[in-house]
Order: C-alpha cells, then sequence, then structure tokens
C-alpha cells in the first residue's frame, strides 16, 4: 500500500496529523489570543514534515529520510537566488506600493507597519523596522517554513512532478496547500488581515507554482523553498495590516501575484518541453 501510494498518503497524513491537532486545540481552548494561537498551533505545522519522514523511512529505510534532508543543505547556488527567496516578497510589495502611489494612492505609514509588529508607536521608525527585518525572518524560518517544506516540497514536489510536471505539480500542491491552512484559519483569523477567504486561497495556491519554479531552478533546493517561505512570512508581519487596509494597494499586490504566477508556470512548462 505504501509503495502504491505514497503521494495519496502522504496528504492523506499531513491533513490527518494537522487538523486533528488544530480542531483539539480549538475545542480545548476556545478563547485563543491573536499571538497565543499563533504559538500553539506551530506542532500541527509540522505535519507535512513528519508525514514525509515517515512514508519515506517506511519505504526506503534511513537513505530515504537523509534523502529528504539532505535538500535542506543544498546551499550552493547563485547569490541571486537567496535574494530573491529572501526579499522577493518584500520587493513584490513595495512595487504594488509604489504603482499605489504614482496612481493617487497614500502611501503606507510606518506607524501602521509598526502597529503589525506590536510595536509602539512611538518607537517606531525606519531604522527599528530595518533593525527588526532579519531578526523576525530568522525567527520566522522555525515555524511553518521549517515545519513545512521538508513535506511540500522535498517530498511531494519531485515525486507529483515526475507524474504530471512539474509547473502542474506546483499548482496542484499549492491548492492542496492552501486547503490545508483552513482549521489554522479557523483559529487565527488574524493570518488573513482583511484578506477575503477566497483570497487568501488564491494567493496560497499561486505561490505553489512559484516554490515549484525556485525548487527546479536551485537543483532542488529544500534550503532556499524554506527561505522563500520565511520571507513571505516575514512580509506578512510587517506588511499584511498595510496591504490589507486598502482595497486599490491589495488589489495591485494580488495582479503581481498573478502576473509572477503565470510567468513561473510558463518558464516550467518551457523548461519540460
Amino acid at each position: 500500500m505504501f509503495a502504491q501510494s505514497p503521494l495519496i498518503l502522504f496528504f492523506a497524513l499531513a491533513f490527518a496529523i494537522a487538523w486533528i491537532i488544530w480542531v483539539a486545540i480549538a475545542l480545548l481552548i476556545p478563547d485563543l489570543s491573536p499571538g497565543a494561537g499563533t504559538f500553539i498551533t506551530i506542532p500541527g505545522s509540522w505535519a507535512p514534515t513528519l508525514a514525509a519522514l515517515l512514508i519515506a523511512g517506511r519505504l526506503e529505510g534511513r537513505e530515504g529520510v537523509r534523502s529528504l534532508v539532505r535538500g535542506l543543505i543544498v546551499w550552493r547556488v547563485g547569490v541571486q537566488w537567496y535574494f530573491i527567496a529572501i526579499f522577493g516578497p518584500i520587493l513584490v510589495a513595495a512595487l504594488a506600493v509604489a504603482i499605489h502611489v504614482l496612481l493617487g494612492g497614500t502611501p503606507p505609514d510606518i506607524e501602521t507597519i509598526a502597529a503589525g509588529l506590536n510595536l509602539p508607536s512611538e518607537e517606531a521608525n525606519f531604522f527599528v523596522l530595518v533593525i527588526m527585518f532579519p531578526i523576525v525572518f530568522l525567527m520566522l524560518c522555525f515555524g511553518g517554513p521549517l515545519a513545512e517544506e521538508i513535506g511540500w516540497r522535498g517530498f511531494a514536489q519531485p515525486r507529483l512532478q515526475a507524474l504530471i510536471g512539474p509547473g502542474l505539480a506546483g499548482l496542484t500542491i499549492g491548492i492542496i496547500w492552501s486547503l490545508w491552512h483552513l482549521p489554522l484559519l479557523g483559529l487565527v483569523p488574524s493570518a488573513t488581515g482583511q484578506i477575503p477567504l477566497w483570497g487568501y486561497l488564491l494567493r496560497t495556491t499561486a505561490f505553489g507554482v512559484v516554490f515549484a519554479w525556485l525548487y527546479n531552478r536551485t537543483g532542488q533546493s529544500v534550503l532556499l523553498c524554506l527561505l522563500l517561505h520565511a520571507g513571505l512570512n516575514t512580509l506578512w508581519a510587517f506588511g499584511l495590516t498595510t496591504i490589507t487596509q486598502d482595497t486599490q494597494l491589495m488589489v495591485l499586490f494580488m495582479i503581481l501575484v498573478g502576473l509572477a504566477t503565470i510567468w513561473a508556470y510558463v518558464s516550467l512548462t518551457r523548461v519540460e518541453d
């Protein structure tokens, strides 16, 4: 059974482990604050990696587990890939802000950004935010990115793209990845800001394609996917409140994400051909 359908088993386990943990938390602690919810839900976030390690170990033994973990040490790639992974999300948001301002929109203020980080407004300034960026980024690396990427990209992406190609595999994983988050969004509604649920699901699906593109362009580096995941989460920490408070800015950001997704998909399809 394991050998015949490892991908189906992986997705089933990733959902089952995470959803059981998150639903149990919701039932046992119904009045979670947003801050507490963010931390207490982390154990469920490890479900994809745990599922991947269990199945790889069962199918291929220690070598299967080592092969999965090895993706985290694929680091010898061009410096540009590190730049794209770490700063790409913030640069896309910055471009959206620039277009927003050119169209007559109001630029975001530092106080609003600081509020998203729970910083007192009197302590908010550009220098503080610059100092906070690497601190927040490194902290977030050890949350969802490390907990998920060995599973989604290290296990599922190479196996699924061997069957249906990298672009379609990234899109499929993106859809599954977005739906996997549903109980978590119920526990921590602030995770979506003011983005409607459909927008959140669409955005996460799109990122599945972008992650597939980065994974294949960097020699199947799970490490770079982890850094991109952390870069996205850092953007949410710094800019989610700002982006979602203005409809025009949010739409511009979603359009840019959509264009990046289309480009990544076409690029992957050309490589496949």
